[in-house]
């Protein structure tokens, strides 16, 4: 049933029928943004970024885009994003080391870390000091 029901929404092609199939399979519950919903709140925050971010870096006075700006960009981007892979990587005792991972998941893994390492120092000092065996 669940393949067929996923068959018929992948043979639609428009957002519209994909949110009339999803609706119809609602149980009342709320599951968040139509697909429409989403993807328009999508366009409009890359148009946004674009204008406000990008569009004074990359394009040219008469509007044109400006290539080798946009070389530079993405070879910064790049660096970027080797640069983050290491450092979850490093973080995360290995875990961890995709550049999009939801920033909450690395601070969990960070602070359980911390918290492991305290509690292993304070054993140690406890030891150290005859306070336990």
């Amino acid at each position: 049933m669940e393949n067929k029901i996923m068959l018929d929404i992948l043979s639609n092609t428009t957002k519209d029928d994909i949110d009339k199939e999803l609706l119809e399979l609602d149980d009342g519950l709320d599951c968040g943004p139509t697909f429409s919903e989403f993807f328009n709140t999508y366009d409009k925050e890359l148009e946004d970024d674009y204008n406000n971010i990008w569009k004074d870096i990359i394009e040219n006075v008469n509007g044109t885009i400006n290539i080798e700006q946009v070389k530079k960009e993405l070879y910064d981007y790049s660096k970027l994003m080797d640069r983050t892979m290491e450092l979850y990587d490093k973080l995360t005792d290995g875990y961890i080391s995709k550049p999009n991972t939801k920033i909450e998941h690395i601070i969990k893994i960070v602070d359980e870390r911390i918290s492991e390492s305290y509690a292993e120092g304070y054993n140690d000092a406890l030891e150290l000091n005859g306070v336990i065996e």
